[in-house]
């Protein structure tokens, strides 16, 4: 599992492609998907993430921060998770886990 980077300042996205526990493409067309950045696993939310919806069908979203939201941030290590959750209630899955590194700039 890779470290995902997210650098102060600076606007950040991260396309992706959902799969289930079968490594099959998620369809997400009846489901909502929401996804928070914090500083642990039991911290303090630094962020909520915006999700666009790039292809529902076909699991195929994008995360993203804006350079208003990633310049605040501190430095260091803190995780992002993906919750997918249906429409009509009752189910949630959490699609991904990932830690992340919040780096500084230097060039502003």
């Amino acid at each position: 599992m890779s470290t995902w980077f997210i650098h102060q300042n600076t606007d950040w996205f991260k396309p992706l492609t959902l799969k289930n526990s079968d490594g099959d493409i998620f369809n997400i067309t009846s489901y909502g998907v929401t996804s928070e950045l914090r500083a642990d696993v039991d911290g303090r939310k630094l962020a909520d993430i915006t999700i666009t919806e790039d292809s529902a069908a076909n699991g195929q979203i994008t995360l993203s921060l804006t350079d208003v939201l990633t310049e605040p941030l501190p430095r260091g290590k803190a995780v992002i998770d993906l919750l997918v959750t249906a429409d009509s209630g009752g189910f949630k899955y959490r699609s991904m886990s990932k830690e992340v590194i919040i780096l500084g700039v230097v060039t502003r």
